[in-house]
C-alpha cells in the first residue's frame, strides 16, 4: 500500500463561522458551550477492547486494521483503515478514501506530534465499532499536547455501508504556533468526483482549540451530542447526513406527586427525517440509568411502582439512525405511604396521674394539625372503644387504675392513612409495701449489718432512717436493699419506705435490734499428753464470765491444714473423733448470746499409735562352746526404752535393758532364745519382739584321717598302688557312741576318683565327720614310636618321635633315645627306645631296632 498524501495539503482554513460550504456540501458546526464557567471533564470513554493492540509513539508509524463491515464512501467500498500514531485515521479502497482527524497538529517550530496508540474492536451504543486512542499526543518540542479517541461505528443495521464517526476529546494544549484539526474528509476518484469534509470551528488556526479558550476550545463544544468534547458524524448511503436528529417532547405525564403506582406517558417528535421508533427508560432519582428500550409510539405505562422519586426519559430515533441527544425528561414521585406520627409528650409508662397528657407531630409536610384520629382503651379490652378525630394536646380525664393503650394516626393530602403509633401506660394509685428479707439478729455483735428488703410493687426508690433509743438517729434518705448499717453497742430501730414509679409513697416498715460487741474468755482445764497414743483425746475448758455463755465451738485439725470446720461442743468437755497418727492443733472458743467469739484457747499434740519395730543387731554364733553370750539391739523409733529376756525350756520374765546391748553368763548346754522389745515415747510397745536363738555346747568331738601307700603320691596327686586310710577320734570330754572307724584298705582294682566318709557321735548328740578324696591310677600309659621302620636299613641316624596317651590320669611325659649297637658278629644296629610316664608315675618302655650301614 502506498503512503497516503500528507493530510494538511488538502486542509482548508476554516473560520469560526458556524456554516461553510465545501464542494456543495453543508457542514453544520456547533456554537461554543454556554456553561463556559464549568469546564468539561472530557469525552473519552474507557471501553473494553480499545487497548487490545498498540503502537509506540516518538516517530511516525501506522498499522492497517480490517473493519468488521465495509464502509460506503460516495458509493465506493472501504474495508481497511490505517491507524497513524500522529492522530490521523486514513482509509482507502475502491477509488474512495476516508480521513478522520481525531486531533492532528503541526507546529512550525515543534513539528508533528506523536503518541503511543492503542486500538481494537469494541461496542458503542449497542453497535460494533473500531476504537482508537491517542492519549498522549505530543510534539518533539513539547509545545503541543492532546488526548483524543475516535470510533468508526458500524450502522449496517440501517443499510449496508452506513456508519458513524465519533470523535471524543479530553485535552488540547495548543500554542499559537501550532495548527490543530478535528474533523474528517472524504473523496472519490476523478471519474466520479465527490468530496466532503468538515472540521470544527478553530481548526487550522493557532491556539483556538486550546482548553483555555472557553469559546472555541474543543472540550467546551460538541456536535450532535450533549457530551462536551464529543463530535458525531453520521454517514448514510455513502454521504454525510446533515439532517438534524429528531427532537422529543412529552405530551402527557403523571402529577409531580401522586399515590398512583401505574404512571402513563404519551410523547411526540419533530424532525425532517422519517420517524423510526421511540426509546424509553425509567429509573429512580439518583440511581444509575439503564439502557433505553423501544417503547410504543402511542405511549407507555408502568405497573406497581414502589414509593419513591423517578425519572422518565424518552427519545425519538429517525430512519437514518439519528437519535435525540437530549431525551425528553419527566420527574415524578409515587407516594402511597401515610404520614408518620411521632409522640412528643407522653405520661410516664407507670404513673399515678389519672388525667394523662399527650402531644404529637408528623415530619411529613403533607399532613395538617387536624388530620389525626385517636383511640384509647384498656389492655386487654373485651369491647374496644371507637376512634375519634383529635388534636395534639387534647385532655383525657378520669381514667382508673390499670393498663391502657393510646393510639394516634395521621392522614395526608393524598388520602394515605399512616400507621398508628401506640403508647402503653399504667395508672397506679396504690402505695407500695416493703417487706424485710434480711436483717440483723435481734441481739447481735455486727456493727455493720446488712439490711435487705423487697417489694411486689414497681418501686422507683427507697428511703431509710436509723434511730437509737437514746436519741441518736438519722433523717430519711435514699437507700438500697443490701446496704450496710453503721451502728455501735446499744438498742436501735431501722425503718424503710418505698416510693413507686407512679409516685406513690408507702408506709414505713420498722425493725428493732440490739448490738453487743463485748466478748468473754476461755481457758483449757484438761488436755491429753503432748505426745501420746490416745486416738480419741479429751479436752476440758471453761468460759469467763459464764453467765452470758451461749455455747462453745471446738475444732481439731492437722497441723498445717488450711481450713478448719469447728463444731458446737458440750460445756462439760470435748472428746475427739478417732484420729489418725499425726500432729494436731486443738482450739476452743466461747460464744455468747450476741454471737461474740472469745479468743481461742489452743493446744498442740501428737497422736502416735504405731509401735516401734525392734531388731537384734548383733549376737553370738548359732552354736557356742561357752556359757557367756552378748546381744545388741535397736528400735525403729528414737527415743525408745527396751525390755529383754533369755529363755531355755520356759519363758523368762521381761526385764529392763539399758542401752542397746545385753550380756548373759552361766548358760548351760542346750538351746536358748534371746528376745527384746522396744517401747516408744508415746508408750507403744512392740507386740512382736525380736528374737535370736543360740545353742550352747560346752564340748565337740573330732575325727581325722591319715592316708598311706607303698608308693608315694605323685606330684600330680595320684596314687598307683594300694592305699590305707587310718582314723583318729576324740570325744573332747564326751564319750563316743561306738568305736572310732576302723582303717580302710583301697584295693588296686579300685581306680579313678574315690571318696571315703567317716563320722563319730558323742553321748550328748554332738557329731563330727571327715571326708577323704583319693585319685588312683594303676595302669601304664600307651606308647608308640613314629618315624622309624625296623624293616629297613639306615645309613644315617634317624630322628624318630614318641606318640603316647593315658585315658585316666593323663600323660605326664614321653621321651625317645637313639643309639648304635654293634653286635658280636660285627653287625651294627640302630636301637630306638620310647619311654612314656603318666601323672600317677606309671611307666611304659617301647624298643625297636634296624640295621645300620655306613654310606
Amino acid at each position: 500500500m502506498s503512503m497516503p498524501q500528507r493530510p494538511w495539503t488538502r486542509l482548508v482554513r476554516v473560520a469560526t463561522a458556524t456554516v461553510f460550504s465545501v464542494a456543495g456540501a453543508v457542514a453544520l458546526m456547533p456554537s461554543a458551550a454556554s456553561a463556559a464557567d464549568d469546564p468539561a471533564p472530557g469525552a473519552i470513554v474507557d471501553l473494553p477492547g480499545c487497548t487490545e493492540n498498540s503502537m509506540p509513539g516518538g516517530s511516525y508509524t501506522y498499522q492497517g486494521v480490517q473493519l468488521s463491515a465495509p464502509l460506503n464512501v460516495h458509493g465506493g467500498s472501504v474495508g481497511t483503515v490505517n491507524v497513524h500514531n500522529h492522530g490521523i485515521v486514513s482509509a482507502y479502497g475502491d477509488q474512495a478514501s476516508l480521513n478522520i482527524y481525531p486531533i492532528y497538529s503541526w507546529d512550525d517550530t515543534g513539528g508533528d506530534s506523536y503518541s503511543a496508540t492503542t486500538y481494537g474492536q469494541t461496542m458503542w451504543e449497542g453497535h460494533a465499532a473500531l476504537c482508537m486512542n491517542w492519549l498522549d499526543l505530543t510534539n518533539a518540542a513539547g509545545t503541543f499536547h492532546a488526548s483524543s479517541q475516535a470510533l468508526i461505528v458500524d450502522r449496517s443495521d440501517l443499510q449496508p455501508g452506513d456508519y458513524d464517526v465519533v470523535i471524543n476529546v479530553d485535552t488540547v494544549h495548543q500554542p499559537a504556533t501550532a495548527y490543530a484539526y478535528i474533523g474528517y474528509s472524504t473523496y472519490r476518484d476523478a471519474n466520479t468526483w465527490q468530496q466532503s469534509q468538515d472540521f470544527i470551528a478553530g481548526s487550522g488556526y493557532g491556539g483556538l482549540l486550546d482548553d483555555a479558550n472557553t469559546a472555541t476550545g474543543a472540550i467546551h463544544r460538541s456536535r450532535e451530542s450533549d457530551v462536551l468534547g464529543r463530535y458525531v458524524y453520521r454517514f448514510r448511503n455513502g454521504q454525510r447526513l446533515d439532517t438534524p436528529a429528531p427532537d422529543t417532547t412529552i405530551e402527557a405525564k403523571p402529577a409531580d406527586r401522586s399515590s398512583g403506582t401505574g404512571p402513563a406517558f404519551t410523547y411526540d417528535r419533530t424532525g425532517s427525517a422519517d420517524h423510526l421508533r421511540f426509546e424509553c427508560r425509567l429509573h429512580e432519582t439518583g440511581a444509575t440509568a439503564g439502557d433505553f428500550a423501544t417503547c410504543d409510539d402511542e405511549g407507555t405505562s408502568y405497573d406497581d411502582l414502589a414509593d419513591g422519586s423517578y425519572v422518565f426519559e424518552v427519545r425519538a430515533v429517525d430512519t437514518y439512525g439519528g437519535t435525540d441527544a437530549s431525551p425528553a425528561t419527566a420527574t415524578f414521585e409515587v407516594d402511597t405511604t401515610g404520614p408518620v406520627v411521632k409522640l412528643d409528650e407522653t405520661p410516664s409508662s407507670l404513673t399515678n396521674d389519672n388525667v394523662p397528657f399527650f402531644t404529637w407531630s408528623s415530619p411529613d409536610a403533607d399532613v395538617d394539625d387536624e388530620a389525626y384520629s385517636c383511640h384509647l382503651d384498656r389492655t386487654p379490652s373485651a369491647e374496644p372503644s371507637p376512634w375519634w378525630d383529635c388534636t395534639s394536646g387534647e385532655e383525657i380525664t378520669n381514667l382508673g387504675d390499670g393498663d391502657w393503650r393510646f393510639q394516634v394516626k395521621g392522614h395526608d393530602d393524598l388520602g394515605n392513612e399512616g400507621e398508628a403509633v401506640s403508647y402503653d401506660f399504667t395508672i397506679d394509685t396504690d402505695a407500695p409495701v416493703v417487706e424485710l428479707t434480711e436483717k440483723p439478729a435481734a441481739r447481735g455483735n455486727v456493727t455493720s449489718p446488712a439490711v435487705a428488703w423487697t417489694s411486689a410493687d414497681d418501686v422507683d426508690f427507697f428511703e431509710c432512717t436509723l434511730d437509737r433509743t437514746d436519741g441518736e438517729g438519722s433523717p430519711w434518705h435514699e437507700c438500697a436493699s443490701g446496704d450496710e448499717l453503721d451502728v455501735t453497742d446499744g438498742d436501735w430501730t431501722f425503718q424503710v419506705r418505698a416510693t413507686d414509679v407512679a409516685g406513690n409513697e408507702g408506709e414505713p416498715t420498722s425493725y428493732a435490734f440490739t448490738v453487743d460487741t463485748e466478748k468473754s474468755s476461755v481457758t483449757l482445764t484438761a488436755t491429753p499428753k503432748a505426745l501420746g497414743n490416745d486416738a480419741t483425746p479429751f479436752f476440758g475448758y471453761a468460759a469467763d464470765p459464764s453467765t452470758d455463755l451461749d455455747h462453745f465451738m471446738c475444732a481439731v485439725v492437722p497441723v498445717g491444714a488450711q481450713h478448719a470446720t469447728p463444731v458446737t461442743c458440750a460445756a462439760d468437755g470435748f472428746t475427739s473423733e478417732p484420729l489418725t497418727d499425726g500432729d494436731y492443733h486443738f482450739a476452743v472458743v466461747a460464744v455468747d448470746s450476741a454471737g461474740n467469739e472469745s479468743d481461742p484457747a489452743s493446744f498442740d499434740f501428737t497422736v502416735d499409735t504405731v509401735a516401734p519395730e525392734t531388731t537384734v543387731t548383733s549376737g553370738p554364733a548359732a552354736t557356742i562352746g561357752t556359757g557367756a553370750a552378748s546381744f545388741g539391739f535397736a528400735s525403729s523409733e528414737t527415743p525408745a526404752t527396751f525390755e529383754c529376756r533369755i529363755s531355755a525350756a520356759t519363758s523368762a520374765a521381761w526385764q529392763p535393758c539399758d542401752g542397746t546391748s545385753k550380756a548373759f553368763t552361766g548358760l548351760t548346754d542346750g538351746t536358748w532364745t534371746f528376745e527384746v522389745r522396744a517401747t516408744d515415747a508415746a508408750g507403744n510397745t512392740d507386740a512382736t519382739p525380736a528374737a535370736r536363738p543360740v545353742k550352747v555346747n560346752l564340748g565337740q568331738p573330732t575325727i581325722t584321717a591319715a592316708v598311706s601307700s607303698p608308693t608315694p603320691v605323685s606330684e600330680h596327686g595320684w596314687y598307683r598302688d594300694a592305699v590305707t586310710i587310718t582314723y583318729t577320734c576324740n570325744g573332747n570330754g564326751s564319750p563316743l557312741v561306738g568305736a572310732c572307724p576302723a582303717p580302710r584298705q583301697v584295693p588296686r582294682a579300685q581306680q579313678g576318683k574315690v571318696v571315703f566318709r567317716a563320722g563319730v557321735t558323742t553321748a550328748d548328740g554332738d557329731t563330727a565327720s571327715v571326708s577323704t578324696t583319693l585319685f588312683i591310677d594303676k595302669g601304664k600309659p600307651q606308647a608308640r614310636i613314629r618315624g622309624f621302620d625296623g624293616r629297613r636299613s639306615y645309613s644315617s641316624m634317624p630322628k624318630p618321635r614318641c606318640k603316647a596317651s593315658d585315658p585316666r590320669s593323663g600323660l605326664a611325659d614321653c621321651t625317645v633315645s637313639v643309639t648304635k649297637v654293634k653286635r658280636k658278629n660285627g653287625a651294627v644296629f640302630v636301637v630306638v627306645k620310647a619311654t612314656a610316664t603318666d601323672k600317677a608315675g606309671n611307666v611304659r618302655v617301647v624298643k625297636k631296632q634296624a640295621p645300620f650301614r655306613a654310606a
